[in-house]
């Protein structure tokens, strides 16, 4: 059973409970009939009290509610019916202590129930201290000093109860007005009581009115609030959305700023109940903060970050345009993301000026928030932030899409260095565009319907043939031709390059079967040119089908390109020398003269090494590249490694190459791919003309 009906069930027994007490307290009851009237007061009052104590009791853990009021109230007229009925010294300075705090409790369970629109705290200490004023002054005076006391304090309750409800958001009702009535009413009693003005029947009469209408009031008002709660439970679920609720602020222990979970659930809120208004997230991080941790380790950095972020928080606490992560007692506007990530969201509708003015001018506050230097023992850090920013759009309004939008944008901020950078939806389509690619390979493995191409390695002199390179030829959807590194790093990404490696390997032996059976004993390189195919089983796999075809692996040459020479030298390395043992010949493709790779030449780990010609044909920037070339041609020459040019694709560039004193040549001017289909009828061809020749 869930708390609310179980609270129904219980609200119904105290009902019951009401009913049975109120009867046999009745005065009207003739099993009791030498009680006095006091007494009969007595017994109606607790018989009143006690059930309505035990709903509130009930209803505390669903509506929040307090009992202090109600429960002190009935002590205090018990006590000032006890004083009537048993005390003769000091029976009217009592009479007016119980009045005076019967009325201040009334007015302070009144102030309790315009729930949040009031600061309780600021009334309670004001009719606190109007009652210790009273009774301090009651004390020092003579009794009929102490009367006219008496109506000032009256008025000035009843002054202070008519301010709580004629400025509450709610409208002023009768039942409100006619509760306050009796209750000053009971109060001025009291003072013609005391000047022998009026009978003590009549003022009993008057304080049970006075209590009946505060309970009924207090009563009435919990049941409207419940009457609310099942009203929001009905809209939430005829909605089928959940009902939103305000749980306690969860602070990071580190930064003592609200959680990445306080913060999107706030941003959730705010999309969903402020439609018409616009929103800015914007995720920062402070660039330089890595090597914090390296230097101090993560506990003595910990010290650092708290300090910027209290600098943040103290810039930005009373910025209007920015949501509010806390209570609004304690405005917080700055929430920790995962890591060193922090957001701000700006709600763009409260300004008049445009967007990216305000965006970035918040963003400029931020920055100038950072102090110069933060300190930690003898160590100082200028902090650099870098922003991402993005902005809902009608698409979005989810709070997770917007954040991850920011943080992507602030992604493209550290890649390109710069400061501040907005979520490009141009970038968005292209990652579409991308996994759309993957896709397509994907399938196309699978279905192995990729096109090899075998690229002749000839020399430019003699023209003989040297070797053949394999090559893959896919297109996408569009029909978009990829180059080698291009291709990789789809492949790559889609994980398939492994299965890819596996069956260039295969194809590569099939050419060299195929070369062998017609007596071009000429090796056959692939390219290797991506960090994810250097696997350990990736040896064993070449070794296997060596002795599957019966070619000896001393005819197989492994590219691998410079960039994973630089990126992964032990694991390039430990590659190299496993290919070695097997005696696998290696070549540097797209050989720049690094000094990683020149250490693999001079330590003679290299059998070749290719180098990419196809700039020299450019007008402007030949004069630049050619004096390169040269030079890498000359050192590898001087190594006595053999060369392969690579991008020999016009006459031009084929010159240019033999005047550097290159020979062996790769490109469109010296053959264009061949499809493995084809590669016998082009060898027969090959061998037919070179031996007419």
């Amino acid at each position: 059973m869930n708390p609310i009906k179980n609270g129904l069930a219980r609200l119904s027994l105290a009902l019951l409970l009401v009913f049975s007490n109120v009867a046999f307290a009745s005065p009207m009851n003739d099993v009791l009939p030498h009680y006095n009237l006091i007494e009969f007061n007595i017994a109606f009052i607790l018989g009143l009290s006690l059930p309505v104590l035990v709903i509130i009791g009930f209803l505390q853990p669903i509506l929040a509610v307090s009992w202090r009021y109600p429960a002190l109230m009935t002590l205090t007229l018990l006590a000032q019916f006890y004083a009537l009925l048993y005390l003769q010294q000091f029976q009217t300075m009592t009479v007016l202590a119980t009045a005076a705090t019967f009325l201040s409790l009334a007015c302070l369970w009144l102030v309790e129930q315009q729930g949040e629109q009031f600061s309780q705290s600021r009334f309670n200490w004001l009719v606190a201290g109007a009652l210790l004023l009273f009774i301090s002054l009651a004390l020092g005076v003579k009794n009929y000093d102490v009367y006219p006391l008496w109506l000032g304090y009256i008025a000035a309750i009843t002054a202070i109860a008519g301010f709580v409800q004629f400025s509450a958001k709610n409208d002023a009702n009768i039942r409100v007005l006619l509760t306050w009535g009796v209750t000053a009413s009971y109060s001025f009693a009291v003072y013609l009581w005391l000047n022998v003005e009026l009978n003590l029947l009549s003022m009993l009469i008057l304080a049970v009115l006075s209590y009946i209408a505060n309970l009924l009031t207090g009563c009435w008002a919990m049941v409207q609030r419940l009457v609310d709660k099942f009203a929001q439970i009905k809209l939430a679920v005829n909605s089928s959305e959940p009902l939103v609720t305000q749980p306690d602020t969860v602070f990071d222990p580190i930064t003592n700023l609200p959680t990445y979970q306080q913060g999107l659930a706030q941003l959730t809120h705010a999309l969903r109940n402020q439609q018409d208004d616009q929103f800015v997230a914007i995720v920062f991080k402070p660039l330089n903060f890595e090597q914090v941790n390296k230097i101090l380790g993560h506990q003595n950095s910990d010290i650092l970050l708290l300090q910027l972020a209290y600098s943040l928080q103290k810039k930005v606490s009373d910025n209007p345009l920015l949501l509010n992560f806390a209570s609004m007692a304690a405005p917080v506007k700055v929430c920790r993301l995962q890591g060193l990530d922090f957001l701000v969201v700006v709600n763009a509708s409260l300004s008049n000026h445009p967007i990216n003015s305000v965006v970035e001018d918040i963003c400029q506050q931020l920055n100038k928030s950072v102090p110069q230097a933060v300190s930690f023992k003898s160590f100082s850090l200028s902090f650099e932030l870098a922003f991402g920013i993005a902005l809902q759009t009608e698409k979005i309004r989810s709070s997770e899409a917007l954040l991850a939008q920011a943080s992507d944008a602030l992604l493209e901020a550290e890649r390109s260095h710069q400061q501040i950078c907005y979520f490009d939806q141009q970038a968005s389509l292209y990652t579409q565009q991308q996994l759309a690619k993957m896709e397509k390979l994907k399938q196309d493995v699978k279905a192995e319907k990729l096109n090899w191409l075998a690229y002749p390695q000839v020399s430019l002199s003699d023209g003989k043939l040297s070797g053949v390179e394999l090559a893959i030829d896919w297109r996408d959807n569009e029909g978009t031709v990829f180059s080698s590194k291009e291709f990789h790093q789809i492949a790559e990404f889609s994980g398939e390059i492994h299965r890819i490696s596996r069956q260039l390997v295969q194809h590569a032996f099939s050419v060299l079967k195929a070369m062998h059976d017609q007596g071009a004993e000429q090796k056959v390189a692939i390219n290797l040119s991506s960090s994810a195919l250097l696997e350990p089983d990736l040896a064993d796999f070449i070794e296997q089908q060596s002795l599957a075809v019966g070619v000896d692996m001393q005819f197989l040459t492994i590219e691998i390109s410079e960039q994973v020479l630089l990126g992964a030298p032990f694991r390039a390395r430990m590659m190299i020398d496993q290919l070695r043992v097997l005696g696998i010949n290696i070549a540097i493709d797209d050989f720049s003269g690094s000094y990683e790779a020149l250490r693999y030449l001079r330590r003679a780990s290299i059998q070749q090494v290719n180098i990419e010609c196809s700039q020299l044909d450019i007008s402007d920037g030949a004069q630049y590249e050619k004096p390169i070339v040269n030079a890498l041609i000359n050192v590898i020459r001087q190594m006595n490694i053999p060369i392969v040019a690579t991008g020999i694709n016009n006459q031009e560039i084929a010159k240019s190459y033999l005047l550097m004193g290159g020979n062996v040549a790769q490109g469109k001017a010296v053959q264009s791919g061949i499809h493995l289909a084809e590669i016998n009828n082009w060898l027969t061809a090959w061998q037919a003309r070179k031996e007419s020749v």
